[in-house]
């Protein structure tokens, strides 16, 4: 693991409404790792997939090199590697989030690099390598989402890919969350297609894809607030079980039934269409 100093506290630019000390806590209580099972079994990483082998527009090319930000306990880093044969490598300022995701990958038996290193001040060496930079729920925990994708596009070479993905807090999904888990709902910024589609073109980016994501899936609702851990875990199990259940009957409307009101996810696909971006020109 690469380790890398955190930004100092005052930084203005650091406008998550979700401390260090929030992510800790979450890794520190984590059971249950997606390394014990095939990333396809994974409903968002599936759709995604679904969605990248059918449009030729958004595959990947050979050799190509991949950051997530945010890596955490993630499964996209094995995915990545093993579907597409990328290069992989993430960030994350949280020691316990690295240490899964280097975990995780050691169950793959995959190479690649965790950086514990804060957002807003990255290893040199990382500004404008790579490929591809993916993040799955980090943009919508700032109030501020474009400081925080002109941070994530300083990782992108000149015409590089950027995908995001956030929650749908803007349909039934944010109103549950806000009912059943008040604080979750406390330290997310409800993100709309537009808001996003908007986040990256402030930033320069251009967007090649944007849209509310898959029919439907219960396991954006964060749980991890409830308590105690015997009424927390087969609550999960059962939301899981209901969305592969809703997912494989709505499946052949699945682009039909993508909206505000239902779709759990926001997808967003952009292109760095500058040179170099604002932190690369400041390295």
């Amino acid at each position: 693991m690469a380790h890398h100093p955190a930004p100092p506290a005052d930084d203005r630019r650091v406008r998550s409404k979700t401390p260090k000390s929030y992510w800790d806590e979450i890794w520190r209580e984590q059971t249950h790792y997606p390394a014990f099972r095939h990333w396809s079994s994974d409903l968002l990483v599936r759709g995604l997939d679904q969605f990248l082998s059918g449009d030729c527009r958004y595959r990947f090319t050979k050799r190509s090199t991949i950051l997530e930000v945010g890596c955490g306990n993630s499964s996209w880093l094995p995915y990545f590697a093993q579907r597409w044969k990328l290069a992989v490598e993430g960030i994350d300022y949280s020691e316990e989030g690295c240490r899964l995701a280097e975990e995780i990958l050691s169950r793959y038996n995959l190479p690649g690099t965790i950086h514990l290193a804060n957002l807003f001040s990255p290893p040199e060496g990382l500004i404008g390598r790579f490929d591809v930079v993916t993040s799955s729920g980090v943009v919508e925990h700032f109030e501020e989402p474009e400081g925080c994708l002109s941070a994530i596009r300083a990782f992108l070479k000149p015409a590089g890919r950027m995908i995001t993905i956030v929650p749908n807090l803007c349909g039934w999904m944010g109103n549950i969350t806000r009912w059943l888990t008040p604080d979750i709902y406390a330290v997310h910024v409800p993100t709309s297609r537009e808001k996003l589609r908007s986040a990256h073109e402030a930033t320069g980016m251009k967007v090649l894809y944007c849209d509310y994501f898959l029919p439907v899936h219960l396991g954006v609702l964060n749980l991890s607030t409830i308590r105690p851990h015997w009424v927390r875990l087969p609550l999960g199990h059962v939301t899981n079980l209901l969305s592969k259940a809703l997912n494989g009957l709505l499946s052949p409307l699945r682009h039909r039934v993508h909206s505000r009101w239902l779709s759990p996810y926001v997808l967003c696909i952009a292109e760095n269409t500058a040179e170099r971006s604002a932190l690369q020109r400041e390295a």
